[in-house]
């Protein structure tokens, strides 16, 4: 094993054994498959995430459900700020009720607080929390990503999209395992937002659907969606 090697005011140690392949530090043999990598806690936790994460973006369902995200977005990909939207699109809003109806809806706690009816009815809303004492009547919860795309995959359908409706982190962990995009592209900047879509690869994603641009007073947008290739 490589030698590690610290040093600090009152002593030298010295250190025989793994060392995390990512940051050089202090780590252990962990068996990914038939893998094993060095790594520290840190790394290992989020080399875990990631394989959890690969296992359902490459298990075939039998069902074969699909895992649909829908957004809408700035142009630098703003979703947010202070847990509310940055516009009033009541076209779009009419279009995200007729498409997530009487489906499973998946969010994250933040935006299950900042629905304006709770839970939206007519859909089976999942939330994500780890607060273990989240209690709302008619809302279910998991307590992760996995868990929850297992729980909706039995509550859905068969050939039923289930949606993702948000927010930030919930998106950025759903986007590398989500079928299909559904996507409202607001044409404009908004520089207060503090929360954002992750970026869409188009090596990734090809672009499946594109409507012309609708224009409302100062709100220039239109509708995409995106297949993964």
């Amino acid at each position: 094993m490589p030698l590690k090697h610290f040093n600090n005011n009152h002593a030298s140690t010295q250190w025989w054994g793994p060392i995390c392949s990512i940051c050089n530090d202090i780590g252990q043999l962990y068996r990914f498959g038939d893998n094993c990598k060095a790594l520290c806690t840190k790394h290992y936790k989020q080399e875990s995430l990631n394989q959890k994460l690969k296992k359902l973006k490459t298990t075939k369902n039998k069902k074969n459900k699909m895992i649909s995200i829908i957004a809408a977005i700035g142009k630098n990909n703003e979703i947010g700020r202070n847990n509310e939207l940055l516009w009033y699109i009541p076209e779009d809003l009419k279009r995200f009720k007729k498409l997530t109806t009487s489906k499973v809806i998946i969010m994250g706690q933040k935006t299950f607080e900042s629905l304006p009816i709770k839970p939206l009815p007519n859909r089976i809303n999942l939330v994500i929390t780890n607060d273990r004492k989240f209690k709302h009547e008619g809302v279910l919860k998991s307590y992760s990503i996995e868990s929850a795309v297992k729980r909706a995959k039995n509550l859905s359908k068969k050939d039923e999209e289930i949606f993702i409706i948000g927010g930030g982190s919930i998106y950025k962990q759903f986007i590398d395992i989500a079928d299909k995009l559904y996507i409202t592209e607001v044409h404009e900047s908004y520089e207060d937002a503090d929360t954002f879509f992750p970026v869409i690869d188009k090596d990734i994603w090809r672009l499946s659907s594109s409507t012309a641009v609708t224009f409302q007073p100062d709100i220039i947008y239109s509708y995409t969606e995106y297949l993964k290739k």
